[in-house]
């Protein structure tokens, strides 16, 4: 029994430190300033990683792509009249967490003022690590979440996140699962016109370690020569 015991902390210590050392945005607590709702795709709910946008080697030597997830359909949590919206907020602010992860933290992917657009052209490598995000693509000014993710998938000609990676999986890569709350807005008329905001939760725990309707990121882009 006392065995057993060891083996459920070593489980958490591993887990937690394995957990804390992918990025190093801050880990935070679930958020709480504005109402919380879960996705539900039978209500109309549609978020998503829809593409890669490029690739490119991090300051740590490993690659990462920047994704584009998207909000393709959301129901209205609100009553009154929808003037604007719903949408996803851009720089409203999204946190992410991989989604085999036990603790009740969070890492919190902001966008500020110094960050809100990204630039290919004029990028620091510095810039590139896990869960990076910016607001605004802006080769095509297009708003929305573009977050860098580590690679688990590099082959000769390929890079990405993907589903059983196979001969070309990276050993110390992360899953390409993710449990990701997003921010929420939409504009209503009740007494005057008024915007209001929610966070939606995809992903997370039902019990020990069970996760649940998850981000599944499964993409490939042609890798850089």
């Amino acid at each position: 029994m006392k065995k057993f015991y060891f083996l459920i902390c070593f489980f958490f210590l591993f887990c937690f430190f394995g957990f804390a050392q992918q990025s190093p945005l801050p880990l935070v607590s679930k958020p709480t300033d504005n109402p919380s709702f879960y996705y539900n795709p039978t209500e109309g709910d549609d978020f998503r990683a829809t593409r890669i946008i490029e690739a490119r080697i991090g300051s740590d030597g490993d690659w990462y792509c920047l994704v584009e997830f998207e909000a393709l359909s959301i129901k209205n949590r609100y009553p009154g009249t929808v003037t604007v919206g719903p949408y996803l907020v851009p720089g409203g602010g999204i946190y992410i967490r991989p989604s085999l992860s036990i603790l009740n933290s969070w890492y919190k992917a902001v966008t500020g003022a110094s960050n809100y657009a990204y630039n290919p052209s004029t990028e620091n490598i510095s810039n590139i690590f896990q869960y990076k995000t910016y607001a605004r693509y802006l080769p095509t000014q297009k708003e929305g979440a573009f977050m860098w993710l580590k690679a688990n998938y590099v082959s000769p000609t390929e890079i990405g996140l993907v589903n059983n990676p196979g001969n070309y999986s990276i050993p110390s890569a992360p899953a390409n699962k993710f449990n990701i709350i997003y921010t929420i807005g939409v504009t209503v008329k009740l007494n005057k016109l008024e915007n209001r905001y929610w966070y939606m939760q995809r992903g997370g725990d039902i019990g020990f370690g069970a996760p649940f309707d998850e981000v599944s990121v499964d993409l490939k882009i042609t890798r850089p020569i």
